[in-house]
């Protein structure tokens, strides 16, 4: 195997590494807020991170934010009426960028709703 072989290798193993870890981290969103986990659900925002799922709302800005509407009535009252999350695979698209950049986009309920992180 030649090097730049090797090299090209290596960036393919790295992208699917990021990519698996990306998507172990979003997977896990839906059983944290569903089990009443808020603070380690909030966590997988960022203080700049947007949560835009209410159609009627503004988006949740942030961790605090994130936290704070798992633990409102609303999202309480789901959760003892049984509702749940589910989540298909996402669509994570890395860009070769310095820094490195992901963007995510999920669909829930008919709305897209979509978000960016640096590395």
């Amino acid at each position: 195997m030649s090097r730049d072989d090797y090299e090209e290798l290596l960036a393919r193993v790295r992208r699917l590494e990021d990519e698996s870890a990306i998507t172990r981290l979003i997977m896990s969103y839906g059983p944290a807020a569903d089990s009443g986990l808020t603070s380690s659900a909030a966590r997988l925002w960022l203080d700049d991170g947007k949560y835009d799922w209410d159609a009627d709302g503004e988006p949740h800005r942030g961790s605090a934010a994130v936290d704070a509407m798992l633990q409102g009535d609303g999202h309480q009252g789901l959760i003892a009426r049984g509702v749940a999350h589910f989540a298909g695979p996402p669509l994570i698209d890395i860009e070769a960028t310095a820094p490195p950049r992901s963007t995510t986009r999920s669909s829930c309920g008919g709305r897209t709703t979509a978000s960016s992180s640096g590395g």
